[in-house]
């Protein structure tokens, strides 16, 4: 009502303003009441809707609400959660789950990795918590809450803070330096759960952790649609890493929910950075630093860069005249170095001077001599399916390394889009995928 009334007063100092005034500026009176005339009516019928819910159920008021809140500002089930569970004047400091996420994706911003979403922060305390991050009884946590407030969640929640952070530094270690390179946000929900509880892990701890890392995106594993499978992995990472920290046990050579032996994905047919599948791809290409034409390198820190700002810009069409299926590939784009250079690669490498060639190309997995192709277009094909070999080669020699079972195939196939691993809570009861 004081915006309403302060909207008021000024429409009347304007209308009491000098008539030579608002005529040296084509307004009469008549067209300002009008106006007013108009606001007050859509004040008057302005309605907000408003849907009312009588329980005591607060497991039935989260997940509610999580369903219905669908425009305006978003609110995620762990704030629906601290709102309703909130106690004013309540000594001691209550816990508050929000306030916690809140605290923890400012620190993750604070390192550069980029935007994280908040769910999956609160997946990393679930799991760290001993609950299911997929299938939360909210009314159980409540009441855990008022008696163990001091204790088992602000420690969870610590934990799982921790295990975030030290997931990031392990996947900057891998040479994926933010979230939009990430193939799967549920992988650093895996890393948190075993680093939350073993943060310095050993070297055979680490090398579980990689070879996980990779094969959970080689398999496009969290892509699946089953939460309840996810579920199990992640409870087994942390029970796992609690075991080799407080009982002093062997790190595993396998994990029981997600052998080494799981099917890979075959090399994407189509380059979309909507697939986890082709986004494993650039992160294993961005691990060897390609050159500028100039002949200085771009890191994986700067391809990261230029994915977060650029998206799927930041890779450059090689021919955008092709007419086979290697035309959509991801062997027909390269890694972006030519600043304010516009069109396609082949078009640019007429056209400028590179100070190595040699070295130039050999970065981009490129043959070099490349001068008969850029004279001749009816060899780019060749030239495309000959880096499209390489590439594959250079994945299946990765995966062996790691241990980790190439595709069965060494034939392109198609790949899932499955950027979106991280679906609404579910309602304890409602079935699983």
């Amino acid at each position: 009502m004081s915006d309403t009334n302060e909207l008021f007063r000024a429409g009347a100092a304007i209308y009491n303003a000098d008539p030579a005034t608002l005529a040296e500026a084509g307004v009469s009176k008549e067209a300002l009441v009008d106006r007013l005339q108009g606001v007050a009516r859509a004040l008057q019928s302005y309605k907000i809707p408003i849907v009312e819910f009588v329980t005591d159920d607060l497991n039935l008021a989260v997940e509610s609400f999580t369903r219905l809140n669908r425009k305006g500002v978003a609110i995620g089930a762990d704030e629906m959660f601290s709102a309703l569970t909130y106690q004013a004047g309540a000594q001691g400091g209550r816990f508050h789950i929000a306030s916690a996420i809140d605290s923890t994706l400012a620190e993750i911003k604070q390192t550069g990795f980029g935007k994280v979403d908040r769910v999956l922060v609160l997946r990393a305390f679930l799991v760290a918590a001993d609950l299911d991050p997929y299938r939360t009884d909210w009314s159980k946590l409540g009441t855990d809450r008022r008696e163990t407030v001091a204790s088992r969640l602000p420690e969870a929640m610590r934990r799982a803070r921790e295990g975030l952070l030290h997931g990031i530094d392990l996947l900057r270690d891998e040479h994926i330096h933010n979230a939009r390179m990430l193939p799967y946000g549920l992988q650093l929900v895996g890393l948190s759960a075993w680093l939350g509880e073993d943060p310095n892990p050993s070297g055979e701890a680490r090398h579980l952790l990689r070879r996980w890392l990779w094969l959970t995106g080689f398999a496009s594993w969290f892509g699946q649609g089953n939460p309840s499978r996810y579920a199990t992995v992640l409870a087994e990472l942390r029970d796992r890493a609690r075991e080799v920290r407080k009982k002093g046990a062997a790190v595993p050579s396998e994990l029981r929910n997600l052998p080494w032996d799981t099917r890979t994905e075959p090399f994407p047919e189509r380059y979309d950075l909507r697939s986890a599948r082709v986004r494993t791809l650039l992160c294993l290409l961005a691990r060897k630093c390609v050159l500028y034409p100039d002949g200085s390198r771009k890191d994986a820190r700067a391809i990261a860069d230029d994915f977060a700002r650029n998206g799927p810009e930041a890779m450059r069409t090689i021919w955008v005249s092709s007419q086979s299926l290697l035309r959509s590939s991801p062997a027909n784009r390269m890694f972006d170095v030519f600043r304010e250079e516009r069109g396609q690669a082949r078009a640019i490498f007429r056209r400028i001077d590179l100070t190595d060639p040699q070295a130039f190309f050999e970065s981009h997995l490129l043959p070099y001599p490349l001068d008969d192709a850029l004279k001749n277009p009816d060899r780019m094909d060749e030239v495309l399916s000959r880096r499209l070999a390489d590439m594959i080669r250079l994945e299946r020699d990765f995966m062996s390394d790691l241990g980790i079972q190439p595709p069965a195939s060494a034939q392109p196939g198609a790949s899932i889009v499955d950027q979106d691993d991280d679906a609404p809570l579910p309602s304890p009861d409602a079935d699983e995928v």
